[in-house]
């Protein structure tokens, strides 16, 4: 390898952008520092950079010197993206009805609309907070394995605990998860594995649902075409992209099939997006959602996406004018379509920027240019049109409705589960930016493994006893626990109870099962006048939790004392914390404790009896 070749590595430009991050991330315009290729004239070169992603791009002249990016670091050239705030790619049921995947699938399988819902005294009901995408279906590391469907954590957070999980019916405006279209349960979900926890801190952005036995899936991603007959692509091979050695190679083409977008396609401009922040005496790289709502953030490195352009046209013209007309011989722009300048020399403040077509004239091949929200763009005080230039058709790689979904290279490679994407600036409309976690990073910390095959994948069937929280027969008590975690997470501090519920259900199960002196007890919790009266409660506020709460006090706090002696060191910690609080609310009513729960509650919360 010559110098030349040696100097514009990846290994060089990651190890220089590990170092940026130490400084750059204190920059307030600073979202993201990683390893890239870098743009000129918002044309990608094999050049890799230290790439920065700012919320808004501002001229060296507007900024003082301590604020300005270097050219290089260590060397290595850097390139500066404004992709303005990142956020989650969730939907409403009820928007962008017209490009929404609507179809139900059987067999299952990556690509399609994913949806939640809760039960309540009327049945099972839609969560309206979002749906997101089935990314695909992966096997548990365990013996025997579970088959559970990926998604993101964000898609399934508001019906936590193992909240049911399903597909729309055709009328998106009246339910989003039917009975029968019901496909499983919320099974495991990305957690923080900091001592001490850190709210809302997640490795990647994963969730697993255990899907109903029976249901029949393929091991692969639909293609462009929708409805159940359409063709599949296999998922041949997992990439990690972290990796130095072999290196990942410069500009990547990747594509996604999202329950909204459907398949689109983009190219990987940074492979290692990453924020540094401090967590209590603990540094470390991560990415930044706490714009978003939920806030949360990922510690754990992302890859960035950039969308690709559609059909693209030369320029061999551009008028100083109230409003700009270019000049495209055979271009198929029409009015309100979203283009994409770039490599103009000359009026150069065209450049990387998105604008909206006004009017267009085929026969001349002209076309003049609006901003995003449609006011005319006045170029006369623009430097005069030199030469060249690029217009290109503008295709969002990922919009809202797409989180959950897979990435995967041309060649069928699984290299990413999308989480993310811009949410749009003056000159860069949504969908021109996406997120996504490392698939390699996501499997590790999920234990799961994602199906391969190199041919036409055949039909599988969910095996028996595979869904562990899968619905009985009554509404109320086949997702109690899924209307309780909605509760919680509409109050002020149900949160980290909630979220302590869902981190010790399964060891705490284990125990009952494993150990006699754990089942002893729970078999005292679980005596139907305790179990019915805490059902009827729950759709009843009025009602209290428990008819004669001090001897179901004195049944939970034996229960907890005996779990103190056999659980992990982490369950003892959060029985310490909850425990008091908890068994004292079984004084309340329903209604009363979620009211206590709130901000500024005057509700008085008694001792615990012994």
């Amino acid at each position: 390898m010559n110098d030349s070749e040696n100097a514009n590595s990846f290994e060089r430009a990651h190890a220089a952008a590990e170092r940026a991050r130490t400084f750059l991330s204190g920059y307030p315009n600073v979202l993201s520092v990683g390893v890239g290729t870098k743009q000129i004239a918002g044309a990608a070169t094999d050049t890799w950079c230290v790439s920065v992603s700012v919320r808004t791009k501002v001229s060296a002249d507007q900024l003082p010197a301590a604020a300005l990016i270097p050219s290089s670091i260590d060397g290595v050239p850097t390139d500066v993206t404004e992709t303005g705030e990142i956020g989650p790619l969730m939907i409403d049921p009820k928007d962008g009805i017209d490009s929404y995947e609507l179809n139900t699938y059987r067999p299952l399988r990556g690509g399609i609309k994913l949806g939640t819902a809760w039960a309540s005294t009327a049945g099972i009901e839609p969560n309206l907070k979002g749906m997101g995408t089935l990314g695909c279906i992966v096997l548990t590391n365990e013996t025997p394995p579970h088959h559970v469907a990926l998604t993101n954590w964000h898609v399934v957070f508001d019906v936590l605990p193992h909240g049911p999980v399903g597909q729309p019916h055709a009328d998106p405006g009246s339910t989003c998860c039917g009975s029968t279209e019901m496909i499983g349960n919320v099974y495991k979900i990305a957690q923080d594995t900091f001592t001490p926890p850190a709210p809302n801190i997640l490795p990647v952005d994963a969730a697993l649902c255990s899907l109903t036995d029976g249901l029949k899936w393929v091991a692969a991603q639909g293609t462009a075409g929708r409805g159940t007959s359409s063709p599949t692509d296999p998922m041949a091979s997992i990439r990690d992209l972290k990796q130095t050695t072999p290196a990942p190679p410069p500009n990547l083409a990747v594509k996604k099939r999202g329950a909204r977008t459907g398949l689109t396609t983009g190219t990987i401009s940074n492979f290692s997006t990453a924020k540094t922040i401090t967590v209590g005496a603990r540094t470390f790289n991560g990415f930044d959602m706490t714009a978003t709502s939920p806030p949360y953030y990922l510690s754990l490195p992302v890859l960035q996406i950039r969308a690709d352009l559609g059909p693209i046209f030369t320029i061999n013209a551009a008028t100083l004018a109230p409003t700009c007309q270019l000049t495209a011989p055979g271009h198929t722009f029409t009015n309100g379509d979203i283009v994409y300048v770039f490599d103009v020399v000359g009026m150069v403040q065209l450049n990387q920027t998105a604008y909206k077509v006004g009017t267009v004239v085929p026969a001349a091949g002209t076309l003049t240019l609006l901003d995003l929200n449609g006011a005319p763009i006045n170029s006369t005080a623009f430097t005069a049109y030199a030469s060249g230039g690029k217009v290109g058709m503008f295709q969002p790689f990922s919009l809202p409705g797409d989180s959950g979904s897979i990435v995967c290279d041309t060649s069928n490679n699984v290299v990413g589960l999308l989480f993310g994407g811009n949410r749009g600036t003056a000159k860069l409309p949504p969908g021109a930016i996406a997120n996504a976690c490392h698939i390699a990073d996501v499997m590790a910390e999920m234990k799961v493994t994602v199906p391969l095959t190199a041919a036409t994948p055949g039909v599988q069937t969910v095996p028996a006893n595979n869904n562990p929280f899968k619905a009985i027969t009554s509404a109320s008590q086949t997702h109690a626990m899924a209307k309780l975690q909605n509760d919680l997470l509409d109050t002020a501090h149900g949160t980290a109870i909630a979220h302590a519920m869902l981190a010790h259900e399964r060891e705490v199960r284990e125990l009952i099962r494993t150990n006699k002196r754990v089942a002893a007890r729970w078999r005292r919790i679980s005596e139907p006048e305790l179990v019915e009266g805490f059902l009827a409660a729950l759709f009843e506020p009025a009602l209290p939790v428990v008819a004669n709460p001090h001897d179901a006090k004195r049944t939970l706090n034996r229960f907890a004392d005996t779990l103190m002696r056999f659980a992990s060191v982490r369950l003892r910690e959060d029985l310490a914390r909850w425990r008091r609080l908890l068994i004292s609310m079984l004084d309340l009513t329903y209604g009363e404790i979620l009211v206590s729960l709130g901000p500024g509650s005057g509700v008085a919360i008694s001792p615990i009896e012994q």
